[in-house]
């Protein structure tokens, strides 16, 4: 962090961060939860939403600190980018 930047913005971000995993993480299980009393799957749903929560949370993660610190978030840039550099390697 610069010494130009709000030490609140690293505060909104670590916030930022933890609500996307967390919060994530917790639909998963609810819903899971929810599917398993509905099913009467006992663990299946829960352990299935939770790695579901899990992994949009790090999905969001990784957009939002991309996003915070200027870095492309365009998947598909990002892919071109780097088909571009390993054929410059390559020659």
């Amino acid at each position: 962090m610069s010494k130009d930047q709000n030490p609140f913005q690293a505060m909104a971000l670590t916030s930022g961060i933890l609500s996307q995993l967390a919060g994530c993480s917790l639909i998963g299980i609810f819903i899971g939860r929810w599917a398993d009393d509905y099913f009467s799957t006992s663990p299946l749903f829960l352990i299935v939403g939770l790695l579901i929560g899990l992994a949009a949370g790090t999905y969001g993660t990784i957009y939002l600190v991309r996003k915070y610190t200027g870095e492309d978030v365009d998947v598909r840039s990002a892919v071109s980018n780097n088909d571009e550099t390993s054929k410059k390697m390559d020659d």
